[in-house]
C-alpha cells in the first residue's frame, strides 16, 4: 500500500527541495514575503510531483516578467490554491502572476484569493492580457476567485484564464475583502461592491460558454 504525505512550511522564503519525494501528494506553504518569480522557481525545482498545492505569500514582490521560458512544469498538479496579499505598489502588476499558471498544464481546479490593498477597487492600471499571448489550460474545470475588486489586473487575469479553459464547468467570483471584514475607508456608503459585481458579470458573460455554471457573489 502506497503511503503519501503532506508537506507544510510557514516562514521566510527559502528554497524547497523535495524532488525525490515521490510519495508527496499535497503541500501547504506560506511565505511571509517572497519575490514571486523566485518562489515559483523554487517550487518547480523542488515540488514537481505534488498534486495539490496551497501557496500563500504574505507580501509577494511581483515583477514585470512577460514570458515564462522555464522548461520545468508541475506535471502532476491538479489543484492550486493561491493566496496573495496585494500591496498598493503592486496593484498594476497582478497580471504577471499568470506566469504561475503557465507552469500548470494539467490543472483541474484553481482557487485564487486576493487579500488587502484598498487600492484594488476598480483600479485601472496595469497591462492587458493580449500582451501575454495564449496558454491553454485544457483540463481546468473549476475556478474560484475571492477578494475580487474589479481591478484591471484581476479582471485581465481572470479573463485570460477563462478564455484559455475550454473544459471549464464552474466559475465563482466573490466580490469584496478576503477574508471578509468591515472596512471604514469608504464611510457609510461602503466600497463600490455593486459596480464591481456589474463589471464582473458583464465582462465575463461576454466570453463564457452558456453551459458554464457562473455566479458572482459578495
Amino acid at each position: 500500500m502506497l503511503r503519501t504525505f503532506t508537506f507544510e512550511y510557514e516562514g521566510s522564503f527559502m528554497p524547497i527541495d523535495l524532488i525525490h519525494s515521490f510519495k508527496l501528494q499535497s503541500a501547504n506553504i506560506e511565505f511571509i514575503h517572497a519575490v514571486f518569480r523566485h518562489a515559483l522557481t523554487s517550487l518547480l525545482n523542488g515540488l514537481q510531483s505534488v498534486r495539490n498545492l496551497t501557496l500563500k505569500i504574505g507580501s509577494p514582490h511581483l515583477e514585470k516578467v512577460w514570458l515564462w521560458d522555464n522548461p520545468l512544469k508541475f506535471s502532476n498538479l491538479r489543484h492550486l490554491q493561491l493566496l496573495m496579499f496585494i500591496w498598493d505598489e503592486y496593484v498594476d502588476k497582478i497580471l504577471y502572476s499568470v506566469s504561475f499558471l503557465r507552469a500548470t498544464p494539467f490543472i483541474e481546479k484553481l482557487e485564487v484569493h486576493f487579500c488587502g490593498a484598498s487600492g484594488l477597487w476598480l483600479a485601472e492600471v496595469g497591462p492587458c492580457r493580449k500582451d501575454f499571448g495564449q496558454c491553454k489550460y485544457n483540463y481546468l474545470k473549476d475556478i474560484w476567485i475571492a477578494g475580487f475588486k474589479a481591478a484591471r489586473g484581476q479582471l485581465e487575469f481572470l479573463m485570460h484564464v477563462v478564455e484559455n479553459a475550454p473544459a471549464l464547468e464552474v466559475l465563482l467570483v466573490e466580490i469584496g475583502e478576503y477574508p471578509p471584514f468591515r472596512s471604514r475607508l469608504y464611510g457609510a456608503t461602503g466600497p463600490p461592491t455593486e459596480k464591481a459585481k456589474k463589471i464582473a458579470r458583464t465582462r465575463l458573460s461576454m466570453i463564457l460558454p452558456q453551459n458554464v455554471k457562473f455566479d458572482v457573489t459578495d
